[in-house]
């Protein structure tokens, strides 16, 4: 029991800033505190430190204006891609035939595909991991909160919906298995958002930012690829978000959103976060060479 607590000592520890963990771990040393009062003593702490990011404005900035809409984007546009990279992969590899590369049209369409999808991974794994470095980079202190929230609104943000493809009778042979309809979209949203996502999070908490020459070479290389997908954004928008109990309310909504605004900058609003470390980078490499 007593190595236990003193793991969970050591746990609660590590959640604590480097700023101050040393010495938080040097009072209960210092004091001989017992493993059980020092557990407390610490959830106590930590309930107080992360009470007090949340007064601060900027946790609220990075979870109103990123996390919880370009988490909602991301959970649409990721489930339409799955389904169809399921769709192809149903195609290529469950009904394999070498027909697909003898025949130049058919072999164009493969390799097409393929790219495709590719591409569509590529951004997705691009636009998360910007989104986690510059979440976390804004909402420091608050940075596990807000990507657990990130995380909540990836997976949630579809509950109660399906997509065009599915409900098409065309493909009744692919989704018909759950693997397909509901393995795809969990393994896009973990592999290709999550992780990521992750990464950039754990990236930010170890650098408060990155240098200039990569963040420019990443935010350009974020918009060349959303410039390439742009129209499939829109499409997978447009297609990816459909009712499960009527079509009717859903038609006139998608209508709407077609002649809104939003739907034509959405493209531009996935490479903000990539912006947004472009410009901490710019703005902050400047100020550390004067004060070195």
């Amino acid at each position: 029991m007593i190595r236990i607590q003193s793991w969970l000592v050591e746990l609660l520890l590590r959640a604590l800033d480097p700023s101050e963990r040393d010495a938080v771990d040097g009072d209960l040393n210092e004091l001989r505190v017992p493993p059980t009062r020092a557990i407390r003593e610490l959830l106590d702490l930590l309930a107080r430190r992360h009470v007090a990011a949340w007064m601060d404005w900027r946790p609220w900035a990075a979870l109103i204006i990123v996390v919880l809409p370009l988490g909602f984007a991301l959970s649409v546009i990721s489930r339409f891609w799955a389904l169809g990279t399921a769709i192809h992969v149903w195609l290529y590899v469950e009904n394999w035939t070498s027909a697909y590369l003898a025949s130049p049209g058919a072999r164009s369409d493969l390799f097409g595909a393929v790219g495709t999808h590719l591409i569509e991974c590529v951004a997705l794994m691009l636009w998360a991991w910007t989104i986690g470095f510059a979440v976390a980079s804004v909402s420091r202190r608050a940075k596990w909160e807000t990507f657990a929230l990130f995380a909540l609104v990836v997976f949630a943000g579809t509950i109660g919906s399906t997509t065009a493809g599915v409900l098409n009778p065309a493909n009744a042979a692919v989704f018909s298995l759950t693997s397909y309809r509901v393995g795809f979209p969990i393994v896009f949203r973990t592999v290709f958002i999550l992780l990521p996502a992750l990464h950039g999070t754990l990236k930010a908490v170890r650098e408060s930012t990155i240098g200039s020459i990569h963040a420019a070479i990443l935010a350009i290389t974020v918009t060349l690829v959303t410039a390439a997908l742009a129209v499939g954004i829109r499409v997978a928008v447009t297609f990816g978000w459909w009712s499960l109990s009527a079509e009717g309310p859903m038609m006139s909504a998608l209508a709407h959103l077609r002649r809104s605004w939003q739907f034509w900058v959405l493209p531009v609003v996935m490479t903000l976060p990539a912006a947004y470390v472009l410009y901490e980078a710019s703005w902050r490499s400047p100020r550390t060479r004067r004060i070195t």
